[in-house]
Formats: structure tokens, C-alpha cells, sequence
């Protein structure tokens, strides 16, 4: 299985106001000269966030992709699911079709989500992404651990630019802030809320 994530959503959890809070910076005329860069920063904090734990906090669309039908349920390895937009399957060699609603029901409370069987799969050659399930998933609304663990994340990439200790410098690399562990713990599938 393999989830399929190539769109960017629409709203970030952390506003570039709320980043630029916490990171003290002055903005003169509504700006500020890194700008760009805090923008990426709460980009990559998002990312991190959502790989670590395995959830997906800003909506958008997601594809899953897998190589048959399961005997049973498909685990979609996400959580929030809001929605399944289709599922397809390929019926003959490079011949997709639309799976109809009434074979299927999504199950949003299981951790990770799950699309429940409702009567047998359809019969598939098999192969590489053969079956796809296109969903819509992301919370509604964003824990504030989540949020402060996006915060001190961003802070930490915001004051330590660089990877690796330059020779001579003096300056040792840092590790992530041992508080974001901790306030992504609960939130992690399998080991939380």
C-alpha cells in the first residue's frame, strides 16, 4: 500500500502571523524579509508532523494505492478520513472502473481509517497500483499539542540553518527539541487518543 500525497493544501494549520509570533520577528509594512522562508518552514513542520504520526492534519485530497483488494477491509494507513471520493480497480490489463458506493462504507473512527467491505470485491488481475481509493482527509480542527509541536519545530529550523557542524566553528549541531516528541506522542496511530 502506498499513500499518494501531491497536493498541497489549501490552508496551513499555522498561520504565517502565528509563526512570525513566535519567532519575534518585527514585520514592517505587513512583511517581513523571510517571509518565503517561515512559509517553508511551516510547510516542512506540517510534514513532519503528519509522517511521524501518521495522521493528516490539513485538508486535502489523498490517494491510496495498492496492489489487489485485501480479503477484508482496506487499511488506508491514515487518519482523519472524511471522505471517499471513489475507488477504482482495474477490471482488465490498463482498463480501470469505478467501484459503486454500495460495495463500500468508510469507517472514520478506526485508527487508522478503514474502507469496510459491504459485499465481495470485484475480481482484479492484480499489479501494481491496481486498486486506488481517492479520499478526502485532515481534521477539522488541529489539537494545540499538534500545533505547538508545528511551533517549536519551526523555531528550532528557524534559528539552526544548518545540518552539520562546519569545521572549526565551534558550533555542534542541535537535536529537535526533546518537547516535540513528547507532544506528538499521544497523537501517534496506535499509541494515543
Amino acid at each position: 500500500m502506498m499513500v499518494l500525497d501531491n497536493n498541497v493544501p489549501a490552508i496551513e494549520p499555522v498561520s504565517l502571523d502565528e509563526a512570525r509570533t513566535h519567532l519575534r520577528v518585527d514585520v514592517v509594512g505587513g512583511a517581513h524579509p523571510e517571509d518565503a522562508l517561515i512559509g517553508g518552514l511551516i510547510s516542512a513542520a506540517r510534514e513532519h508532523v503528519e509522517q511521524n504520526c501518521r495522521i493528516v492534519i490539513a485538508e486535502r485530497p489523498l490517494m491510496v494505492a495498492m496492489d489487489a483488494f485485501p480479503s477484508g477491509s482496506i487499511d488506508l494507513g491514515v487518519w482523519p478520513v472524511k471522505s471517499i471520493t471513489a475507488v477504482r480497480y482495474e477490471a482488465f490489463p490498463n482498463s480501470y472502473m469505478a467501484l459503486p458506493s454500495s460495495y463500500y462504507a468508510l469507517d472514520q473512527f478506526a485508527k487508522p481509517a478503514k474502507v469496510k467491505q459491504l459485499t465481495d470485491w470485484p475480481h482484479s488481475p492484480g499489479g501494481e497500483n491496481s486498486v486506488v481509493v481517492e479520499l478526502v482527509a485532515g481534521m477539522a480542527e488541529v489539537p494545540k499539542t499538534l500545533k505547538q509541536a508545528m511551533l517549536l519545530l519551526i523555531g528550532h529550523w528557524y534559528e539552526n540553518r544548518e545540518a552539520v557542524n562546519v569545521a572549526g566553528s565551534g558550533v555542534v549541531p542541535t537535536e529537535l527539541p526533546k518537547g516535540v516528541d513528547a507532544l506528538l506522542a499521544p497523537h501517534r496511530l496506535g499509541q494515543g487518543v
